[in-house]
Parts: structure tokens; sequence; C-alpha cells
């Protein structure tokens, strides 16, 4: 979930590294495409407790979307 209806949560994976967070508005921008969904995260450092809290969420709600590129 975002901030507001209209608007969803977006983190950033790479090889297993948290890379940061950020939000999307769901209604004007293309949720799809890889670059948008880079500009939009805020960057943040990686450690193990970031990791527990993303793999509990993961495990425990439904992720909307998973984009692998």
């Amino acid at each position: 979930k975002g901030r507001t209806p209209k608007e969803r949560s977006v983190i950033r994976i790479e090889c297993g590294k948290y890379l940061g967070f950020g939000y999307i508005d769901v209604e004007n921008d293309n949720f799809s495409d890889v670059e948008t969904l880079k500009n939009c995260i805020q960057p943040y450092k990686d450690n193990r407790d970031v990791a527990d809290i993303i793999q509990s969420f993961i495990k425990r709600n439904k992720v909307m979307k998973v984009i692998e590129y």
C-alpha cells in the first residue's frame, strides 16, 4: 500500500540486497516501467533488520507485483 489509495509502495532489491523504497502513483505512472520505478526509489542502507522485515512481510502478505529485470 501507499500513503494514499492511489499510490503504491515500491521496494528495490537487487541480488538479494535492499537498496531503498519509494512510492508511485498508479494512475499517472507506468507501473511496469523499470526506469520509472527506479526513479521513485529513495536509497537506504541494507541491514539485517531490514532483510528480516521484508522477508516477514512477504510471507504474511500478498505482494501485488514482482518485477524482475
